[in-house]
């Protein structure tokens, strides 16, 4: 996706890398993910929610966070962009992440049980940080408990409004999500 829209000028979708804990316990096993901690003057911006989540919902809440509301048409592409790619298999949407005013965007890592000794990292390039997205996949065994399968990737499409970023990249509009076929 990114080396399709940088050179349309689009600013990069980069998504925060996750780690699996698994936790035993007497209880049993737990799965956890984990991810690197926002911190310092960030705007966290939920785009995009696993179900019925419009475009103009996303553009309300871009506009009061003082976020570029074309970062909407370029995460919403995003999705279509997936489930395009997949031919309609899946599509990545709960899409959130964090943009910061001047471009950087900072995160930590705890390194020991010292709140205070952290790894920081940080990027001087404009892009959207994103976390903890969603996939919605016709196999509805894969990527619970989110996963809403069809039903979740049209409530996308009923909210979604192909814009000019999505007609530059040749994706096909949506009204009716066909009918799981290979699962």
């Amino acid at each position: 996706f990114n080396s399709l829209t940088g050179p349309l000028g689009e600013p990069p979708i980069k998504f925060l890398k996750t780690k699996a804990l698994l936790l035993t316990s007497s209880k049993g096993l737990r799965i956890m993910s984990c991810e690197r901690k926002f911190f310092g003057d960030v705007k966290f911006v939920k785009f995009s929610n696993n179900c019925a989540y419009s475009m103009q919902s996303a553009a309300r809440e871009v506009s009061t966070s003082g976020v570029d509301p074309r970062i909407v048409g370029t995460v919403m592409a995003f999705s279509h962009w997936t489930f395009q790619r997949t031919d309609g298999f899946l599509m990545v949407v709960d899409l959130q992440g964090c943009i910061c005013e001047d471009g950087t965007i900072t995160t930590s890592l705890q390194k020991s049980n010292d709140a205070k000794a952290a790894a920081v990292k940080k990027t001087k390039t404009k892009k959207v940080l994103m976390t903890d997205p969603a996939i919605h996949c016709l196999d509805v065994t894969r990527y619970a408990p989110l996963n809403l399968g069809r039903s979740g990737m049209q409530a996308f499409f009923n909210g979604h409004q192909c814009g000019q970023l999505c007609r530059r990249l040749g994706l096909e509009e949506v009204s009716q999500v066909p009918s799981p076929e290979r699962c």
